[in-house]
């Protein structure tokens, strides 16, 4: 966020709504350490995708 606010920066006077777009543009950027990826496009392949199988809890077996 230094990019758009500059450190020293009172973020008390930043509205919600601009906060969340500025969310919204910061995690929709692709970034070369997640393999050209954006943070939304894999949390979504890991999270909203993933089969039923996987995200539910298998009970232990005794």
């Amino acid at each position: 966020m230094a990019w758009w606010f500059p450190r020293g920066t009172d973020l008390a006077g930043i509205a919600p709504a601009n906060a969340d777009d500025l969310a919204t543009l910061i995690n929709g950027q692709r970034c070369r350490s997640l393999n050209y990826q954006s943070p939304t496009t894999l949390y979504a392949a890991f999270t909203v995708h993933r089969p039923m199988e996987l995200a539910v809890l298998q009970p232990v077996q005794q």
